[in-house]
């Protein structure tokens, strides 16, 4: 069952609540919230912000209750755009590293210069209606053997 919420009521009878919240909040996916006695709420606070954790009083009123957990959607949906993004790039990069290493090769197999080099493997993608990414994949399998 994925999951993206972990809600504390402390006092918990066998464990402290603070560690179970510190354990639940060491999962990047994981939002935290964590009720305490409003005795407690300041120093949890101040003690947990770095984790990641949100410490609300038991006696906390439903509004108080709905806007956390509205700031709490609006940041998931923000880290889910972030991952993309970060996805995205990490798939670019890895084609930029593939597209390199294709050009040094047909530098040193055929003694191209990285522009010439850059225009064949641009004239193979063409030619075979490929990506100029497989057209990289393809010239580092044949010619890097």
């Amino acid at each position: 069952v994925d999951f993206s919420l972990v809600i504390i009521e402390t006092p918990l009878s066998d464990v402290s609540g603070r560690e179970m919240a510190i354990m639940a909040a060491n999962n990047p996916g994981l939002d935290v919230i964590l009720f305490a006695a409003a005795s407690q709420v300041e120093s949890l606070s101040y003690s947990l912000e770095r984790y990641g954790i949100h410490v609300l009083g038991r006696n906390a009123s439903a509004q108080e209750i709905s806007a956390l957990l509205r700031i709490l959607r609006v940041s998931q949906v923000r880290i889910a755009r972030l991952e993309e993004k970060n996805a995205r790039l990490l798939k670019r990069l890895s084609e930029e590293r593939f597209l390199c290493e294709a050009k040094c090769i047909l530098a040193l197999k055929a003694g191209l210069d990285e522009q010439s080099a850059h225009h064949y493997l641009e004239k193979k993608a063409m030619d075979e209606r490929i990506s100029l990414t497989d057209a990289a994949r393809i010239v580092r399998r044949e010619e890097g053997n």
